[in-house]
């Protein structure tokens, strides 16, 4: 009755699919959480209901038992003729009670070694530690290219640049070799790079006095962008004359040497002065008191931000004045302690290299009226000690 009814159903199934798609045979039938297997081979089917989830393992032991079933007894099957009295084959019933007895026990899990779990958290951490490097080197190259690109000197120049492992190799083309020691300078002292490898090539090529005279406009023009540097220029073909002045002879010695690449020009004249910029600050003091204010402790900011321009051989003196309230002896102490005061501040706040000196006067400052202004007399002022001048 069971091989029947299989038997019908298969035939139906089969029927219907190959009339609406590919041939297909019925393998399994799901009915809520159970399904029904079926194995056909010869004369025989081989059905199993499985409660649950069916392996792989599963489906080859219904097959393997119904191929072991078929070929050893598919005579006796095919000669089978319904009477089951008939028909005791006990090597049967055992091949498939050996089936039911393994249906139940799943396949055993491959165990897997501790240290392979390890592999994907390794394999995470290098991905990451990598975008970090790619990303800390593309930080710095752009930081390389936006300082050439925003140097003035090196702008009109195609300069590459490439990163790798804290150096910078530079490659290209620039007229002078100032341009290729500016270049290495202007770089060095980014945060990440620990060495410039300079590869630029140095191309004299200017001959044209409408040339020469372009590029030097051109340095100058560089050069001035420099707040403590001001420049003018003529040019006869053989001879250049510059003229204008800077801050202190080491902006000198820099001007000097940019010129002296330039071979295009015979001879060059110098007619630059050192002229630093105005200094003349004066901090003031309360009435009896040594102590700096916070508009004092302001403008000593700025003197020292001032003089970290200029070369340590400008000489600076503090000059201290008195208001002439009390004894001579009193107000020339108080100054004293003064200038100390304010020499100090100048000292550890600025770590300054030019030599200072001081000058103590128990009167007013001259352009001052003691009378209306006295508060004005309590001064040290700061300027420059006119023999370094």
């Amino acid at each position: 009755m069971l091989a029947s009814m299989m038997t019908a159903i298969r035939s139906f199934v089969n029927d219907w699919v190959s009339q609406n798609s590919t041939h297909n045979e019925l393998g399994e039938i799901e009915y809520g959480g159970n399904k029904i297997i079926i194995e056909a081979s010869g004369y025989s089917y081989l059905a199993v209901i499985v409660e649950g989830s069916a392996y792989k393992v599963t489906y080859d032991k219904i097959r393997k038992t119904l191929e072991e079933i078929v070929l050893d007894h598919g005579e006796s099957i095919r000669n089978f003729n319904g009477d089951l009295e008939k028909f005791e084959n006990i090597e049967i019933y055992r091949k498939i009670g050996l089936l039911l007895q393994d249906s139940t026990t799943k396949p055993k899990k491959t165990k897997i070694h501790p240290l392979l779990f390890l592999i994907p958290l390794l394999l995470f951490s290098w991905g990451v530690y990598s975008y970090y490097k790619t990303y800390e080197k593309n930080k710095v190259q752009e930081k390389v290219m936006q300082r050439l690109y925003k140097t003035p000197q090196l702008t009109s120049y195609r300069i590459d640049a490439n990163f790798n492992d804290g150096v910078v190799t530079l490659s290209g083309e620039v007229p002078f070799t100032y341009h290729k020691q500016l270049a290495s300078k202007s770089i060095s002292n980014i945060e990440g790079v620990s060495g410039v490898t300079n590869n630029l090539l140095v191309i004299e090529s200017f001959k044209d006095p409408m040339q020469i005279s372009a590029n030097i406009a051109y340095l100058i023009k560089g050069l001035n962008h420099s707040e403590a540097i001001s420049l003018r220029y003529s040019y006869d073909f053989t001879t250049l004359l510059l003229e204008g002045s800077v801050w202190d002879k080491e902006y000198l010695k820099e001007v000097q040497t940019v010129f002296e690449g330039l071979k295009e020009v015979q001879n060059i004249e110098y007619k630059i002065s050192i002229t630093p910029p105005p200094l003349y600050a004066n901090i003031y003091f309360n009435k009896g008191s040594v102590e700096l204010t916070q508009e004092a402790q302001t403008t000593l900011i700025n003197v020292i931000t001032l003089l970290k321009k200029l070369d340590k051989e400008t000489s600076i003196t503090l000059s201290a004045y008195s208001d002439l309230i009390g004894s001579q002896k009193h107000n020339q102490r108080l100054s004293q302690k003064r200038v100390s005061q304010v020499l100090l501040f100048l000292q550890n706040k600025g770590e300054l290299k030019q030599k200072f000196s001081t000058k103590i006067f128990n009167k007013a400052p001259e352009d001052i009226n003691i009378t209306k202004e006295p508060q004005k007399a309590r001064t040290v002022l700061i300027h420059y000690t006119s023999e370094s001048l």
